[in-house]
């Protein structure tokens, strides 16, 4: 219950809860609700200007799918067996997160570590001002976006509100 009471304050600092906002803040919000007190636990990497906090299901549960994600974080590579959801804040602000077939992915005012996400085939990169996503031959840059994969294609947001959506090619 601690996990989740901490997870959903972190949640409403982060999302803006305006009217443009309020599909992307829902989905947010469930891939948070999702990790539950008792199927998850977390991991704590200090970083030289704050901690990153990794959220995710324990594999051991039952009807779980497991995913391989890599993480490096100021050059410290950490490989992670994960189910279906996976939360991650950085200095207390929601960064990543992952339910079922979508991904989350904001910079929340700038990265000021080093932070890469493997998962699924596709590098989430973080930089100073956004996220660079990189998958086979195609990159992307964005601020805020949410990935999903039966779609094949990201919905890009800035600020809360929705911009455009970009698909990826069919390989």
């Amino acid at each position: 219950m601690y996990i989740k009471l901490v997870l959903s304050i972190i949640l409403s600092a982060v999302i803006p809860l305006c009217s443009y906002a309020q599909n992307v803040s829902a989905l947010a919000a469930e891939m948070v609700d999702n990790l539950k007190a008792h199927n998850s636990k977390s991991v704590i990497i200090p970083g030289d200007n704050g901690v990153l906090n990794v959220y995710f299901e324990k594999t051991g549960a039952q009807n779980v799918s497991v995913h391989s994600m890599e993480l490096i974080y100021n050059g410290i590579r950490s490989t992670f067996q994960i189910g279906t959801n996976i939360a991650i804040t950085q200095n207390g602000r929601l960064v990543f997160a992952r339910n079922n077939d979508k991904v989350y992915v904001h910079t929340s005012g700038g990265c000021r570590e080093d932070l890469k996400i493997t998962l699924s085939n596709i590098e989430y990169i973080y930089q100073k001002e956004y996220v660079e996503v990189k998958y086979k031959d195609e990159e992307f840059k964005f601020q805020e976006a949410v990935y999903d994969k039966n779609k094949s294609s990201f919905q890009v947001y800035n600020n809360g509100r929705y911009i455009k959506t970009v698909k990826l090619k069919k390989q």
